[in-house]
């Protein structure tokens, strides 16, 4: 197993490409409507978004998300947004969540009993 970056520490490549293919292309797992400008202000984080914690569970490699200095997003930092896709492993599904506007939290988690890896952007499914 490779030990952890310290935190925070920037988004990885890997990271930033499944949040900004969420963020272009995933439905609310609430049916609600996203629009054009949401999207691009989302869109306009990724680049700098930081991870700041990461889930211990041991089976996901999901991350906590912060801004560019590395601040996480505060609990009550405004209305929550859920991204969802599926992915074409079907043992895993990704939820993106967004607070306050704010790239919050990258969700990759599995189905099943096994431990998953972060998907690759071409096998996300909207």
């Amino acid at each position: 197993m490779v030990p952890e970056a310290p935190l925070p520490r920037p988004a990885s490549p890997a990271e930033r490409a499944v949040i900004r293919a969420m963020a272009e292309r995933a439905r609310t797992t609430d049916g609600g409507a996203v629009t054009d400008d949401q999207r691009s202000r989302w869109l306009r984080q990724v680049a700098n978004c930081t991870v700041t914690g990461h889930c211990d569970c041991g089976t996901c490699p999901s991350v906590e998300l912060g801004d560019a200095a590395g601040n996480p997003v505060p609990d009550d930092a405004g209305p929550r947004v859920v991204l969802s896709a599926g992915a074409r492993n079907p043992t895993r599904g990704i939820l993106l969540f967004i607070d306050g506007d704010r790239l919050s939290y990258l969700e990759v988690y599995p189905t099943e009993d096994d431990p998953v890896e972060l998907p690759e952007p071409e096998e996300l499914e909207f």
